[in-house]
């Protein structure tokens, strides 16, 4: 639910009037002390509100994600106990544990300043209780936050606001981790982009200011652009099949089908993920039917921008040929016993069932990471390319007082290895170099055709050798 790419909602009502018919056991007001929320459920609507330390308010990043998923992101609910449940969209969905209140607490009614400075302990407060990743990206957080205090003073600008906390979340490399706004009348802002191992500093290298923030995320969306409009030119010759809008295209090199796919949404126009997952289903439906006759797959990550988790569990199915643990997640301010075991299970529509070969690099994020955990334990999987780009967890959004919208990492994902690959990416079984200097266009797609090039050839070698066995069976 809560693993989107959150729109500018400063504007937008702060609690969203639906039909959504939640269930009954969830009326009322609730805590999810492992999210920093209260949220106000009433059979007209839903209203969320962010808590913290410093403060608590409407938040309405959150209710207007909520009102639009509406009763689905609760459809499944676990009670505890007399006031307390656990309440998830699905069965291998995030599950939120709630404990009831008697009513919302005065300090959320009453809600927060507006003022720079609340802003800025607001935002403190809420990456002090709820992100648990300073060590892993190397961060000193404490010291970091005292510099800015000193830096903000005691009646700071809009403006100058904007500089301290731009310089605060500065150099975190995680996806999650992001501010958006407005400053009085200057246009929206956001951070620098995130870094990464390989790609990132090859295109820093390519611009006469390496330095320049602006400048790297200019270069960065046109090189996304041009990787995603050429797929079928350079990959495919201009025979792949792309169904318009949807986040892949997929054809055949030889004997080798090949699925390219660059989010794990996107399959419904800005539907629920419960729509999203139908219609991931169905398209893929096209997609075995259209390899019945393939002898491999190659499946292409290696640009993912994420999504929906269920998406990433829905599409792993198609290609599963036992059911297996995949990793396991939970919320630190939960405690260990909120950890969830994510299984992947072969899906009971059509599935591929032979050799797959996978492919991610540091442009492989989020749900696209879930989706390399999923595929990398089934026995029919091989994972090739570069470390995922290492922000596994979901995406939790808050909004500031000053209407700013702060998104971050919340939880602990751990693969089935027992490890946890936030801050490093999921490691390939079979190291591949994607990105190189001088090629930037072609080398991803280059990498796909030498992969194909593998499997057909260690297809062509499983054949020979069990003609050779049946050879002497026969003598």
């Amino acid at each position: 639910m809560l693993s989107i790419v959150l729109l500018w909602v400063a504007h937008s009502a702060a609690s969203v009037s639906a039909t959504p018919s939640f269930p009954v056991e969830l009326l009322g007001v609730w805590r999810a002390p492992g999210y920093g929320m209260v949220l106000d459920v009433r059979a007209e609507g839903i209203t969320a509100y962010g808590e913290s330390a410093a403060g608590c308010l409407v938040d309405k990043a959150v209710t207007q994600e909520l009102a639009g998923e509406s009763a689905g992101a609760f459809a499944q609910v676990e009670v505890l106990g007399p006031a307390r449940v656990r309440a998830s969209a699905s069965a291998t969905a995030t599950r939120y544990t709630l404990e009831r209140l008697e009513a919302v607490p005065e300090a959320c009614a009453q809600g927060m300043s507006r003022e720079p400075q609340a802003a800025f302990e607001y935002l403190v407060a809420v990456m002090d209780a709820h992100y648990p990743f300073f060590t892993a990206r190397g961060v000193d957080w404490p010291t970091r936050v005292a510099g800015a205090r000193e830096a903000l003073g005691p009646r700071p600008s809009a403006k100058r606001l904007r500089r301290v906390l731009g310089e605060l979340l500065r150099g975190f490399d995680d996806s999650h981790l992001s501010l958006s706004g407005k400053t009085g009348w200057v246009g929206g802002f956001e951070l620098p982009p995130p870094d990464s191992r390989t790609l990132v500093p090859l295109i820093r290298a390519t611009l006469e200011d390496p330095q320049d923030d602006r400048a790297l995320r200019k270069a960065l969306n046109r090189w996304y652009g041009q990787q995603i409009t050429q797929t079928n030119a350079v990959l495919f010759a201009g025979a792949g099949t792309r169904r318009s809008g949807l986040p892949l295209m997929w054809g055949k090199l030889g004997n080798v089908g090949v699925v390219v796919q660059i989010g794990m949404q996107g399959f419904t126009d800005g539907g629920t993920e419960a729509q999203e997952v139908a219609a991931a289903h169905a398209i893929f439906d096209e997609i075995i039917d259209d390899f019945a006759a393939v002898d491999a797959v190659v499946f292409d990550v290696s640009l993912n921008f994420g999504g929906f988790g269920e998406v990433a569990q829905a599409v792993a199915s198609r290609f599963a040929t036992q059911e297996r643990f995949a990793y396991s997640r939970f919320v630190p301010a939960e405690g260990d016993d909120s950890r969830q075991r994510v299984m992947i299970t072969p899906s009971q529509r059509s599935r591929f069932t032979g050799p797959v070969y996978l492919l991610t690099s540091d442009q492989t994020v989020s749900a696209g990471e879930e989706f390399a955990m999923l595929m990398r334990v089934q026995d029919n999987v091989v994972h090739y390319g570069e470390p995922t780009h290492g922000s596994l967890s979901d995406l939790l959004p808050k909004t500031l007082p000053n209407g700013w919208v702060l998104t971050l990492s919340n939880q602990i994902y751990t693969m089935a290895d027992g490890v946890c690959y936030e801050g490093r990416g999921v490691p390939p079984e079979q190291p591949m170099t994607l990105f190189r200097a001088g090629n930037l266009k072609t080398a991803r797609f280059d990498a796909v055709k030498a992969l194909a090039a593998i499997a057909r050839e260690q297809v062509r070698e499983v054949r020979q050798a069990r003609s050779a066995i049946g050879a002497v069976g026969e003598w």
